[in-house]
């Protein structure tokens, strides 16, 4: 007997990204998503963990940088109201805004 493999699509990245948005802009849960759209779960989540991320990585985070007062510490930056007085990587940055 012959086998019969599934005919996939080959999708852009600027197709993943705008399906993504979709996806974040509708109500259904991702299984719902992929069964109407005729995509993979798995293609799914794997587009998700590479396109997400890489927009997540570059996301604008508001910081307050100021200058210290006579008799403080130097403040490096304060985030959601949490203030932060020495550097530190922008990945605990992106937490904190979280």
């Amino acid at each position: 007997m012959e086998q019969r493999q599934a005919k996939t699509t080959r999708r852009t990245a600027t197709q993943i990204r705008e399906l993504l948005d979709v996806f974040e802009l509708s109500a259904l849960t991702a299984k719902e998503f992929c069964s109407t759209r005729g995509i993979s779960e798995t293609a799914f989540y794997k587009w998700r963990g590479r396109y997400r991320t890489r927009e997540e990585e570059q996301a604008f985070i508001p910081l307050h940088v100021a200058s210290p007062s006579s008799g403080e510490a130097a403040l490096f930056a304060e985030v959601n109201g949490i203030r932060i007085y020495q550097a530190v990587p922008a990945s605990y940055l992106k937490e904190l805004a979280s």
